[in-house]
């Protein structure tokens, strides 16, 4: 009887399981992350080509090819933005992003934003390579969220669906020659051995729809604890990748950027965007010494002082969005990358933080303004000085 009792339970709880993940399969019950993204077996997922829609009172538009931005114009030599949900303009409408901005006082190029939600920047890199010979690029601006960046490139899922990453083939050679140093004979130039992109190895190169987490993930109802650990149970996870490398992958997808970008005899350039909790430190020697006295407290206390600490809360250090930030920082001076360090940038002018993030993470409408002013006038560096044509926008503020 107890035996019959306990099939039974189990076939019911089954049952409704399946139920759930179905009717949410189906009806796409999904937050703003999903209402503007559909599944892509290479990249894990992709803006829906064609979209018009809205989240509450926030209008999301794409063109044909998932961009937020108008229809390619062949025409035309082309900016393109690249990036993840601060780079898209999550939470605020069409006209109120960086891209927009531009695109209204930049009318010699267009501007084409390639952002997408949840990206991490080895997805960005792989979404700009499977377009990019659709598309005529002068100059290609990579905006780079140190807040989630860094852990998004080092594991197999962002926000429960499955996502290709990249590890290192320690069957390849993993450095190389700094061939500017060599051929100069400058090694002030950087570091002697740079980090070889040919090592990176990707995986998760073919996803499947109905992957365990991605059939696990759908709906509000993921988030419960129930759904959590039917994931842990029942779904395979990759362990992230070490520290070393980490620092290796980041700096190998850099420069998998800035050679893309020369196949296309494009420019290349950097931005990097902080979370809003970075500013409370000066130094990677202060935020070292605070995490080292919370590291002498009980066991109880840890937990509390650490996620006040900073807002990523995956108890490892190398996770902290702080040490992230230095981590780009760092990667991109010594690879002699050029960079806008908008964090940098925010504490010399002394920007009233709460007024440029909407959450910490995204741009209020007052902050996509603010940034696409100094895009403007960086653009203007690097398009109009250089150039033996001058484009219109040279002679144009701002």
């Amino acid at each position: 009887m107890k035996k019959n009792i306990f099939l039974l339970l189990t076939s019911g709880l089954l049952f409704f399981c399946i139920t759930l993940i179905f009717f949410n399969y189906y009806l796409k019950l999904d937050g703003t992350f999903v209402i503007t993204n559909r599944f892509h077996p290479e990249l894990g997922w992709e803006n829906i080509p064609n979209f018009d829609g809205k989240d509450g009172s926030i209008q999301y538009t794409h063109n044909s090819q998932g961009f937020r931005s108008q229809e390619i114009r062949q025409e035309k030599k082309q900016i393109l933005l690249v990036g993840d949900s601060v780079t898209y303009g999550l939470g605020v409408n069409d006209n109120e992003i960086f891209s927009y901005h531009l695109s209204q006082k930049i009318t010699d190029f267009q501007i084409l934003n390639l952002g997408t939600t949840g990206y991490g920047l080895d997805q960005s890199y792989l979404r700009l390579e499977k377009v990019i010979d659709q598309l005529n690029p002068k100059l290609i601006i990579v905006l780079i969220f140190s807040g989630n960046d860094l852990r998004d490139i080092s594991v197999d899922n962002h926000w429960g669906k499955t996502k290709p990453y990249y590890t290192i083939d320690h069957s390849k050679p993993v450095y190389q020659i700094n061939q500017e140093a060599l051929f100069t004979g400058n090694f002030n130039l950087g570091a002697a051995k740079t980090v070889n992109p040919d090592s990176l190895l990707l995986n998760n190169d073919h996803i499947s729809q109905f992957s365990c987490l991605n059939l696990l993930s759908r709906g509000n109802w993921q988030w419960s604890l129930f759904a959590i650990e039917l994931k842990n149970r029942l779904c395979k996870h990759t362990p992230p990748l070490s520290k070393l490398d980490q620092e290796l992958v980041v700096k190998g997808i850099l420069l998998k950027f800035k050679n893309l970008a020369n196949t296309k005899k494009a420019k290349i350039l950097f931005a990097l965007s902080s979370h809003i909790d970075d500013f409370k430190y000066n130094s990677r020697v202060e935020f070292e010494n605070i995490l080292g006295k919370i590291r002498k407290l009980p066991l109880e206390l840890q937990k509390e002082r650490l996620d006040k600490l900073s807002f990523q809360d995956y108890r490892t250090q190398r996770h902290f969005s702080y040490l992230s930030l230095l981590t780009f920082q760092e990667s991109i001076q010594e690879l002699k990358l050029p960079l806008i360090n908008f964090y940098e940038i925010a504490k010399e002018k002394k920007w009233n933080l709460e007024e440029i993030f909407n959450d910490g993470f995204h741009l209020s409408i007052k902050g996509h303004k603010i940034y696409s002013k100094v895009f403007f006038e960086v653009l203007k560096n690097e398009l109009c000085l250089r150039s033996e044509t001058k484009p219109k926008f040279c002679q144009t503020s701002f």
